[in-house]
């Protein structure tokens, strides 16, 4: 199997099982979640999506294998390079629609459901099956179980497989710069020491620009008040969706979603039906509802940014006593504070840069560019609909 790729150009697969879960309907679904959720709506070229997105995880993880390899940093069986391989595969194999937001409404990370669904969907179970173990190693890997470390930290850290490729084909697609972010640059300059993957001192400049790259994502992409407007409103109409349900006054439930407001168990095959859009559909059936609240809200979230929710930024002194008492504030269902996720867009610590010495040393030491944007504190604002 080979998939062409922007940033990775052609993907192999040549690993038949891992080849065979490729072809699942289960990791076909992830073709439709867009990797950023509601940021297309912002930049219109950002509808790539998780399926690619994993494909070039598990790009990143066979080159990261193959080149530690090559160097004599470390040797892996051929079981746990299979289970490398899959996990990278598989990964996010659990996420709901719309980036995180499904999560927020949900209450349930996404890795859970990737636990579920790599045990309990057949298509996966079935295939996974065949070689002994594999299920098990795969669901510790992504579990960050420890009995594969190594395997974790390529994956995971924060110059593991998973972000170098997110973040490279978020800022392909966002067009917001010209400059690349290649993630075969960082791999080149990889090394493990004592199990941690870490960077030769001439990566330097490459982490500054991975840093740079997040900050404008982070800026002007999927934390920009407009994006996380569109995140509230539908947390807001799930919100009053659930409470008109609970009090019968709301029967257009699809079905997929019903364990969601009864409570029930929600088996894996009816979450494999969501994808973007079918929550788009279940907001479009509610916004025609008779509710004025649940339809207004729901019109709000369908309706073009320019005219879409409202926002303005809060002062760092701002507290709730404040804030309520501002026009905007209005009644429950009307208005809501979120604040950027900072963890998403800006360097705190954790990738080191190995010295000739022995010592391994965080990048912020080596760099005042990335040090700065370390300082970064995330900005709040009250969401309103007008």
């Amino acid at each position: 199997m080979i998939v062409q790729d922007p940033l990775h150009g052609s993907i192999r697969i040549d690993d038949v099982d891992i080849r065979e879960l490729a072809h699942t309907a289960a990791f076909r679904r992830l073709a439709g979640l867009k990797q950023q959720g509601h940021t297309c709506l912002l930049l219109p070229e950002a509808t790539h999506s998780r399926y690619s997105h994993s494909l070039g995880v598990y790009a990143n993880m066979r080159s990261m294998i193959e080149k530690l390899q090559a160097a004599g940093s470390t040797r892996f069986e051929p079981f746990e390079i299979k289970i490398g391989l899959t996990a990278a595969l598989l990964h996010d194999i659990g996420h709901g629609p719309l980036s995180h937001c499904f999560e927020a409404i949900t209450g349930i990370h996404h890795e859970r459901w990737t636990t579920r669904m790599i045990a309990e969907h057949p298509e996966l179970a079935d295939v996974l099956a065949r070689t002994p173990g594999l299920t098990e190693g795969v669901l510790s890997v992504i579990g960050r179980y420890g009995d594969y470390p190594v395997l974790q930290e390529l994956l995971f850290s924060q110059i593991g497989a998973d972000r170098l490729d997110y973040t490279a084909r978020d800022w392909y697609f966002s067009g917001i710069g010209a400059e690349p972010l290649e993630p075969e640059a960082f791999i080149r300059a990889m090394w493990l020491r004592a199990g941690r993957l870490v960077l030769l001192p001439e990566a330097v400049p490459y982490v500054e620009q991975f840093v740079r790259v997040k900050r404008k994502l982070f800026e002007q992409g999927f934390q920009h008040p407009d994006v996380i407007g569109k995140d509230v409103l539908l947390k807001l109409l799930f919100k009053r969706a659930r409470l008109l349900f609970v009090s019968g006054q709301l029967q257009d439930v699809p079905e997929p979603l019903l364990p969601l407001f009864d409570g029930s168990f929600w088996p894996v095959a009816a979450y494999a039906e969501l994808d973007d859009e079918s929550i788009g559909a279940a907001a479009a059936r509610w916004a025609g509802h008779e509710d004025a609240l649940l339809s207004l809200i729901g019109r709000t979230y369908l309706a073009p940014l320019k005219s879409s929710i409202a926002w303005k930024e809060l002062d760092g002194a701002d507290d709730p006593r404040a804030i309520a008492v501002l026009p905007e504030a209005g009644a429950p269902f009307l208005s809501e504070i979120a604040e950027q996720q900072i963890k998403y867009g800006c360097y705190r610590a954790g990738i080191g840069i190995a010295a000739e010495s022995g010592r391994i040393f965080d990048v912020s030491e080596l760099s005042e560019t990335i040090r700065e944007h370390s300082r970064y504190s995330g900005k709040r604002y009250l969401f309103y609909i007008r």
